[in-house]
């Protein structure tokens, strides 16, 4: 959910202005004809660590509060981005989102991953006191899983 605090207004870029999203199928894997049509901007990746970052900065822009990708790894200045990270990232620019998991915390598991093995006894710490404490920050994270169509129609309702 993108869904910013702050009130967008004005030109096309109000939420308003933007193509509603026409429920006209049930299938998850066939989204509506106007989400299809929706103009998402697209930015490449610089590094092989920043795709997380790198969603973000397109969200971001898409509701109207681009920012410089060096002003993404200030708020998080770390290379090994999990998706906490990421919502925490998002939650500071003010962005209501509900952050659906399987997995309380790092999990340990991960050290067989490459992407993970380096860093995962540095992060594990940090990572299990972001979602320790995501509650008191105002952060929702749920331990569950959604299904492929929950997300379409989510994606759906928001464009």
């Amino acid at each position: 959910n993108l869904r910013s605090k702050s009130k967008m207004t004005g030109g096309d870029s109000s939420p308003s202005s933007r193509p509603a999203a026409q429920k006209t199928s049930s299938n998850a894997e066939a989204p509506s004809d106007a989400m299809a049509k929706t103009t998402f901007p697209h930015i490449r990746q610089k590094y092989d660590w920043d795709c997380g970052l790198v969603c973000c900065q397109m969200c971001l822009k898409w509701i109207n509060q681009p920012q410089a990708f060096a002003a993404l790894t200030r708020r998080c200045p770390t290379q090994s981005t999990w998706s906490i990270d990421l919502a925490y990232l998002l939650h500071g620019y003010g962005i209501h989102a509900r952050y659906c998991t399987i997995t309380w915390g790092a999990d340990e598991s991960y050290k067989s991953i490459e992407y993970y093995k380096a860093n995962l006894d540095n992060d594990a710490s940090r990572v299990n006191s972001l979602f320790t404490n995501a509650a008191t920050k105002g952060l929702s994270v749920e331990m569950k899983s959604l299904a492929v169509e929950t997300i379409v129609e989510t994606l759906e309702s928001e464009t």
